[in-house]
């Protein structure tokens, strides 16, 4: 892609167009493109035909200028990728986004500008090609835009997830919180990919992403996880849930997890743990307040952990975009009873071009695999705890863990400490004379 022109062209929208983020104006305008270069390989499940045709239609006489574009027009793509969605609401979302982009678009400047922008954008020739550009767009959008680190994940904790979770081609994957579809674009395997987003920006770009990376329909939700029925469905889950978001406590208590807390982090894990298939997989990334806080909802939730499944606790940098806060990955798989892994890679690389987005670099990332899947004594900054005292102390901390298994013979007899205090002693008395 030329990406001096098309960024101008993000610019220039970011200016414009406050309602649409900047991730999601470039998909918005890569998906145009598709649609008129490529409407063969868009899927028929949520994609009504007749509506992309027809906007083609009524695009090239626009762009031959033979007529200006108006908000219905642009009202028609919209509806064309969400025709199954009849809520008065989500109608006058797609009508007023519509709206939004007719107003930059429908006067002769703003078409002609809308026009070179396409031709600027040279769409990639296979789907990696595709999902490797929309990857280059939003790691720039990131960087760019410290609001959007709120709808992504950092792509290099995206990475460590994906080998984690490790998706197979038959393994239905749950995103908790798809956000602009940064989790999808990490995956290998994303055929049987179900993401949910309350937010309706979020929702429609990685509906939009799906589309241009082949999938026939979109299993993309727009709606609360937490208030959906997912029970059992997935075999890997990925939850990276919105820092600092509590129900309200007028909020009724639908169910036994906000009598717990009201806390989001809290009920996300517990809801993730419920969508795992017996021997699925789920990686929660949580703020440190997930690890030690003594408030109920979070004692009940490590209880619950670590008697039914808890494998691993990795802690790292701050890897949120815009925050200090430190990071941490807890690592569950139902129903397994074996040891725990505690890995600190606290130190890992920064980032020199932003202070505020931390990089996990590829050999920070495979020795944190490799720890994982060790079956012996791991590295000097991780360490393998029976799951029983794990249980017992009801506390993630790191230190904890570490600090107190790395001692070598930690069961020592009399003779042994007493001929150390020899030794500690000669040391001593040498140094003062």
């Amino acid at each position: 892609m030329k990406e001096n022109n098309l960024f101008r062209l993000v610019l220039l929208t970011r200016e414009q167009i406050s309602s649409f983020g900047l991730f999601s104006n470039v998909v918005l305008l890569t998906f145009l493109k598709f649609v008129m270069e490529n409407p063969e390989m868009i899927g028929d499940g949520n994609v009504n035909y007749k509506k992309v045709y027809e906007f083609r239609k009524i695009f090239d006489q626009a762009k031959e200028g033979k007529k200006l574009l108006q908000t219905q027009d642009f009202e028609l793509i919209f509806e064309s990728v969400d025709e199954n969605k009849s809520t008065t609401t989500e109608k006058m979302f797609f009508k007023d986004l519509a709206s939004v982009y007719a107003k930059l678009f429908t006067k002769e400047t703003g078409q002609s500008v809308l026009f070179k922008a396409l031709n600027d954008i040279e769409l990639p020739n296979s789907t990696d090609e595709m999902k490797q550009f929309l990857e280059n767009v939003l790691v720039a959008s990131v960087g760019d835009v410290k609001k959007t680190g709120e709808h992504t994940t950092n792509k290099s904790l995206r990475t460590l997830v994906a080998k984690i979770l490790n998706v197979k081609e038959n393994e239905t994957f749950l995103d908790c919180f798809c956000g602009y579809s940064s989790m999808l674009l990490s995956l290998d395997n994303y055929s049987k990919y179900i993401g949910y987003d309350i937010d309706y920006n979020s929702y429609l770009t990685t509906v939009l992403v799906e589309l241009m990376l082949g999938k026939k329909k979109s299993n993309v939700v727009l709606g609360d996880f937490i208030e959906s029925d997912t029970n059992g469905i997935a075999d890997k889950v990925f939850s990276d849930a919105p820092l600092g978001l509590r129900y309200s406590s007028l909020r009724p208590a639908n169910d036994e997890y906000m009598n717990l807390s009201r806390d989001l982090n809290v009920i996300a894990i517990h809801k993730g743990v419920d969508a795992l298939k017996e021997g699925g997989i789920a990686v929660f990334a949580v703020p440190s307040r997930a690890l030690t806080s003594v408030s109920r909802g979070y004692v009940e939730l490590r209880k619950r952990l670590a008697k039914s499944g808890l494998k691993a606790v990795i802690e790292l940098p701050p890897m949120w975009a815009g925050t200090s806060i430190q990071t941490n990955l807890i690592v569950y798989q139902k129903g397994y009873k074996g040891n725990v892994k505690f890995i600190s890679a606290i130190s890992a690389n920064k980032s020199p071009r932003n202070k505020l987005i931390n990089v996990l670099l590829e050999q920070d990332i495979q020795c944190i695999i490799s720890d994982l899947e060790s079956e012996n004594t791991l590295s000097k900054h991780s360490i393998s705890v029976d799951c029983r005292d794990v249980i017992c102390a009801n506390t993630f901390l790191m230190s904890k863990y570490i600090h107190l298994e790395n001692v070598s013979n930690k069961y020592r007899d009399v003779k042994t400490i007493d001929n150390e205090l020899n030794e500690l002693y000669a040391k001593f008395n040498k140094n003062i004379l």
